[in-house]
């Protein structure tokens, strides 16, 4: 069935002073205007499949970045209760570095317990290979000074 797009505003400035608007008045409005205009209206063409497509893929991908932006915001509120110091080591936290560095040392004391020869091959297979031993020097030292400890429930529930 052929569809013809009316501006709402025709429509409005079509209706009666009283300004009364119901589904039947406006059918009626669109009749006439279909009645009398139907020469310079545009009949609506559906889209061509590669723009339905096109359309669909774009969706998709909004809902996967509205996706990754609440789980890495879900991640960033859990690392600042649990291990704010991870935060500061790395400039993204959804960068692959950052998260296989969490899957290898996934609390603090595992983090702690760190060997530098590990820390430095995790950074060179996953990282720039030239700065990765320098990074892995600069994260062994952090790992070693004090550090803020999460409370004990907190770090319970978040292991």
């Amino acid at each position: 069935m052929p569809v013809y797009p009316v501006n709402p505003k025709l429509v409005e400035q079509s209706r009666k002073p009283s300004g009364a608007k119901t589904d039947a008045i406006d059918a009626g409005i669109l009749a006439r205007i279909g009645r009398r205009d139907w020469r310079e209206l545009r009949r609506l063409q559906p889209d061509p499949p590669l723009i339905q497509e096109l359309k669909t893929l774009t969706r998709d991908q909004d809902a996967l970045i509205q996706t990754q932006t609440r789980l890495t915001n879900q991640l960033i509120a859990c690392l600042k209760a649990y291990y704010p110091a991870a935060l500061s080591w790395f400039d993204r936290v959804a960068q692959g570095i950052t998260l296989t560095f969490l899957e290898a040392f996934p609390t603090p004391s595992d983090f702690r317990g760190a060997r530098l020869a590990h820390l430095t091959a995790l950074l060179k297979a996953g990282h720039d290979p030239v700065k990765a031993e320098v990074k892995a020097q600069q994260l062994w030292e952090q790992a070693q000074a004090p550090q803020l400890q999460a409370h004990p429930v907190v770090a319970q529930t978040k292991t």
